[in-house]
């Protein structure tokens, strides 16, 4: 992760990960660094010179810290190609709106998509063609029309996207 520079606030990338890449770091990564394979920025599980803080939310810019001891070990035994599923049960609701990036945009991506709204590679990246998806879903549902994910939007999105899935 250096050089890289996210707000405290950036949240984990939540959803299924595949390791992609593995080294021994030190410094505030605690000796070893396991990355995941999110699209839209460096994300990963690592140590920290900070062990007070593991389990702590939002102090890792998104990352997963954990004990030096215990990643290091992981580290020995988890292979590339090892599938991660990171869950956070009390996540709050956010608007999504032009420049976020996260699990939740990608989620909305993924829905845009499957629904024939959005053409776009899913990258977790909210940019001008998420946005004219969501303003095409928002006029067909008569929805306001924002281009802003808001409550409304999401719920008739995720209703809508999960009741394709069944079909």
């Amino acid at each position: 992760m250096s050089g890289i520079r996210r707000e405290k606030n950036s949240p984990s990338p939540t959803g299924e990960w595949i390791i992609i890449h593995k080294a021994k770091w030190g410094g505030s990564f605690g000796g070893a660094w396991l990355g995941l394979n999110v699209p839209w920025g460096k994300y990963g599980i690592h140590g920290t010179n900070k062990p007070w803080a593991v389990g702590q939310q939002n102090v890792s810019g998104g990352c997963i810290r954990m004990k030096n001891e215990d990643v290091k070990e992981l580290y020995e035994y988890i292979p590339h190609g090892t599938k991660v599923t990171i869950i956070h049960e009390s996540q709050p609701f956010r608007e999504l709106k032009d420049g976020m990036i996260g699990s939740d945009v990608y989620r909305v991506q993924t829905a845009l998509k499957a629904l024939g709204y959005y053409m776009g590679w899913c990258d977790g990246r909210y940019g001008e063609n998420t946005k004219k998806a969501v303003l095409a879903f928002q006029k067909d549902y008569n929805l306001a029309r924002t281009g802003i994910v808001n409550m409304s939007t999401w719920k008739k999105l995720m209703h809508l996207y999960e009741e394709s899935l069944l079909e």
